[in-house]
């Protein structure tokens, strides 16, 4: 070790103190400065202690630092436009934080980062960021990738590039944009879609999912089933369908139709299942509809031509047929009619007989 010291004249004593200073620091390789005594610690080079003075390295401004010409690896200056300690690395100069992880380059001072370190807040963490709390995004939160969460608030704009995906509740106090040419909200569970609501072109399309075979599309209001879409494409509903501008609050559904064999039968494979029939006589029907309303009921029968053999003999039912309908009751749980079918006969005496006739028959409710 090489120490060179600048001495102004010195007593004797002194000067020899001195030069067996520099030999002693020559031998042992080591320097120690300090105010009691100590020698210097084996494992360094120069060992200062004070409890009064620190050590004061270069200070100079950023562009002082980047002037250094071919600064080597390791190089510790304090860096006076930002205040702040600045070491030089192979990647260029950084400044020196608490971790061998982070680094903030000198040229952009807005910029701390790291390449494979974690941060975790309140817990040890097991991803990259990893907080155990609230976190929360006073501006534009921005996602490449997906967004997986039980449960997300957010104040700001939330910009997903790809997917989306919440265990728990979304909650938003504004507008939710999709923003793609053929966006897709799509409803699963454990994992197999269900149901989608889907943008597609100019349309707009509302389902389930293609494999969902038993799935139907409900529309709910305040709690209840109002209409019910089968796969099949039965449409059911709770109420009636109304066109304001042509037929005000009037219903255009029928409460219920029926058709019906000579014999008082009800064909249920084409009848509503609200409707019985009774047969009570000779071409005399009634029929009662379970409809829970009040509704002032209109009723169309039409007679169905058909032949039939009695007694050897062929006959028809249906020619020359006419329906005289007859409302027995209008209760608040069904209404009730009678149909008497009656058969022109012709002749030079016109007459006309009750025949058991073949007929279909559809019931609306004025009111309803």
């Amino acid at each position: 070790m090489k120490l060179t010291l600048s001495i102004k004249p010195l007593p004797a004593i002194l000067l020899i103190a001195a030069l067996t200073f520099v030999f002693s620091a020559r031998a042992q390789q080591s320097v120690a400065i300090n105010n009691d005594g100590t020698a210097p610690h084996a494992s360094a080079l120069l060992d200062v202690k004070s409890t009064t003075k620190g050590i004061l390295p270069p200070r100079m401004t950023t562009s002082q630092i980047l002037n250094i010409s071919n600064p080597a690896a390791g190089l510790i200056v304090f860096n006076t436009t930002s205040n702040q300690l600045y070491q030089y690395t192979p990647d260029g100069w950084v400044s020196i934080l608490t971790s061998n992880y982070w680094s903030r380059p000198i040229n952009n001072r807005d910029l701390i980062y790291s390449i494979s370190d974690s941060v975790g807040i309140g817990v040890i963490p097991t991803t990259k960021f990893d907080v155990n709390g609230n976190a929360r995004f006073r501006n534009t939160l921005r996602v490449d990738e997906g967004i997986n969460g039980q449960s997300l608030t957010l104040s700001g704009n939330t910009v997903s590039l790809g997917s989306a995906l919440f265990s728990s509740g979304i909650q938003s106090n504004t507008d939710m944009v999709i923003n793609n040419a053929s966006a897709t909200l799509q409803l699963t569970t454990s994992g197999t879609n269900k149901a989608f609501v889907q943008i597609s072109g100019n349309d707009m399309r509302v389902g389930t999912n293609a494999g969902n075979t038993t799935g139907d599309f409900i529309v709910r209001m305040n709690g209840n089933t109002n209409m019910r879409i089968e796969p099949s494409g039965v449409i059911n509903t709770a109420g009636n369908i109304h066109r304001p501008e042509k037929s005000g609050a009037k219903g255009l559904l029928p409460l219920a139709y029926g058709v019906v064999t000579r014999d008082g039968v009800l064909l249920t494979s084409a009848s509503t299942s609200n409707v019985t029939v009774t047969r009570t006589s000779e071409g005399v029907y009634q029929v009662v509809i379970n409809e829970p309303s009040n509704a002032l009921p209109t009723v169309v029968v039409t007679p169905i031509w058909e032949d039939y053999v009695s007694g050897g003999l062929t006959f028809n039912s249906g020619q020359n047929t006419f329906p005289y309908v007859k409302i027995i009751r209008i209760g608040p749980n069904d209404i009730a009619f009678t149909i008497h079918m009656s058969q022109f006969l012709g002749g030079e005496f016109a007459e006309s007989v009750a025949r058991n006739t073949r007929f279909s028959f559809v019931v609306w409710g004025v009111n309803n």
